[in-house]
């Protein structure tokens, strides 16, 4: 089984609200994440809104602004469980309900544009393991770590909102691609 993103450069505009993890994790760090919007010429209030859009320029220079000011390395395994499949609205809830693990991961996979990632993802089985690739999908410049290390934190997040499911008829399945 093969379960892909659609092909694309990846240079949807994502949501501001997808900047709250990393605002919260500035704020815990003892530093004011307004200059950093500001430099990125994102407004203040735009976090806020749930329908305020960054452009990729935006949104990457946020980010590494954030980087340098964190000062940590696994920000991204810090902050990828913060973005659990409530946080993405109603492709959150679609995927919650996905009757399986791998429908999950096609309804995530197929509007990945609604998610915060750059990148290309990929899963396939493989003598009974699950695999996930990512490729970028544009230059991430230093975001690149931060992007996978919270890509696959916030997968595995999501793993928990929908494996095991009331549906499976083994009580301690964990993962139930293996049935697909």
């Amino acid at each position: 089984m093969i379960i892909t993103t659609p092909d694309g450069p990846g240079t949807r505009r994502h949501r501001a609200y997808g900047l709250a993890p990393v605002i919260a994790a500035i704020r815990e760090s003892g530093h004011d994440p307004l200059p950093l919007l500001e430099r990125a010429g994102i407004p203040a209030d735009a976090p806020d809104d749930p329908e305020y859009t960054l452009s990729p320029r935006e949104e990457l220079g946020f980010l590494e602004d954030a980087l340098l000011t964190a000062q940590q390395p696994d920000l991204g395994l810090i902050l990828g469980p913060r973005y659990h499949l409530p946080m993405y609205g109603m492709l959150g809830l679609a995927a919650m309900t996905s009757a399986n693990l791998a429908e999950t991961f096609r309804v995530v996979f197929k509007y990945i544009h609604l998610t915060w990632s750059f990148m290309h993802w990929s899963l396939r089985t493989e003598r009974g393991m699950a695999i996930i690739n990512l490729e970028k999908r544009r230059d991430l410049g230093s975001c690149y770590q931060y992007m996978v290390d919270r890509g696959l934190a916030a997968s595995y997040t999501c793993l928990l909102y929908t494996s095991p499911s009331p549906r499976d008829i083994e009580v301690h399945l964990v993962c139930r691609l293996l049935l697909e």
